[in-house]
């Protein structure tokens, strides 16, 4: 199949599955399946920071060096932490309004102190 075939497949794939959740979100029992989500996207930053930290921290030389787990190993680590951050999330936005770097990123943007606590 040619690079060009393939991408057009790739592209209408990735469209499908836009139209797939688009359309399952509609649904009440999807919307409170993915409720938990909300939080976490809610909390891109400050979960995209700390999965890079915690993650030089397990797999690197600098911490526990668990370099050499297997990939199943390693994907099961990481949905295991991924896991953890969904509900650090949603239990932090009920008492915050925004993570702590969104907060630190909103406060730099505004140069002024912003409220965190709801």
């Amino acid at each position: 199949m040619s690079s060009t075939t393939t991408n057009l497949i790739n592209l209408l794939t990735a469209y499908l599955w836009v139209i797939v959740v688009m359309e399952g979100y509609r649904l009440q029992k999807v919307q409170r399946a993915m409720a938990p989500l909300v939080s976490y996207g809610r909390m891109g930053l400050t979960n995209y920071i700390a999965q890079s930290v915690i993650g030089v921290f397990i797999f690197s030389g600098f911490g526990l060096d668990w370099s050499h787990l297997g990939v199943f190993l390693s994907v099961l680590v990481c949905l295991a932490y991924t896991g953890v951050q969904i509900v650090f999330s949603h239990y932090w936005l009920k008492k915050f309004r925004y993570g702590p770097m969104e907060w630190l990123w909103r406060t730099g943007t505004y140069m002024k102190w912003q409220p965190l606590a709801r």
